[in-house]
């Protein structure tokens, strides 16, 4: 039994490292490094970028019940998935993935005042290939007399979330992104009184201030009862 299961242990490591070799490794960033939302084609075809450090699916309506999830303290990457479809954001402006071998397409955006970068390559067996995306400001400099934000976000979390949430706005150039944002400690809807006191626990938290030549802009509003 012993033998037989040394045996199995080393056809497993090896089937492992053959299955290593026929994958490839891709290194991404953005040039200058900042945080991005990025797609990735294959073969013409939307295809997920992986493994990714941190996931939020979200679901349209009035529950209020998507929760981030996370493999590592601090993401470097993030999948957000609505409608059957996936954006992915490189929070730190690079990540490195594992993909099969093939021939890829990757396209970049950030904001208004971004040119979209796209680029394409080929990956191959064993092999690590390092894309750089250029983020060029199409306003050569004058989208910085400007402070782009978002009033009125809703997601559920908790203090944990606030970094990722707030890198995840900065891939979309938002300056001043004002969060209404749910208790995590919420319990499941039923009656009417419950759920408007939950309701109303629904507020706009500060977010992180932005500063922009000198300037400064924070969301500092609070709403005593978001949804009614």
């Amino acid at each position: 039994m012993r033998r037989a299961a040394l045996a199995l242990t080393f056809l497993a490591a090896l089937a492992f490292a053959q299955l290593r070799n026929l994958s490839a490794r891709l290194d991404l960033a953005t040039e200058p490094v900042m945080p991005a939302r990025v797609y990735l084609f294959k073969d013409g075809r939307p295809f997920r970028l992986s493994p990714v450090d941190a996931m939020l699916p979200l679901r349209v309506d009035l529950f209020y019940r998507e929760r981030l999830w996370r493999r590592v303290p601090d993401p470097a990457t993030l999948e957000v998935t609505c409608n059957d479809i996936s954006h992915f954001f490189l929070l730190k402006g690079r990540a490195g993935f594992d993909l099969p071998p093939g021939n890829y397409r990757v396209e970049a955006y950030r904001g208004l005042f971004y040119k979209p970068a796209v680029r394409e390559f080929t990956l191959r067996p064993g092999e690590t290939s390092r894309i750089t995306l250029r983020m060029d400001d199409w306003t050569h400099g004058a989208s910085r007399e400007w402070l782009s934000s978002d009033d009125h976000i809703h997601l559920v979390r908790d203090a944990l979330d606030d970094k990722v949430f707030l890198e995840w706005m900065e891939a979309e150039d938002l300056s001043s992104p004002i969060f209404f944002s749910c208790s995590a400690r919420w319990t499941p809807p039923g009656n009417t009184a419950l759920d408007r006191r939950q309701r109303r626990n629904c507020q706009a938290g500060p977010s992180a201030p932005a500063t922009n030549r000198g300037r400064s802009s924070s969301g500092t509003s609070i709403c005593s009862e978001a949804v009614r």
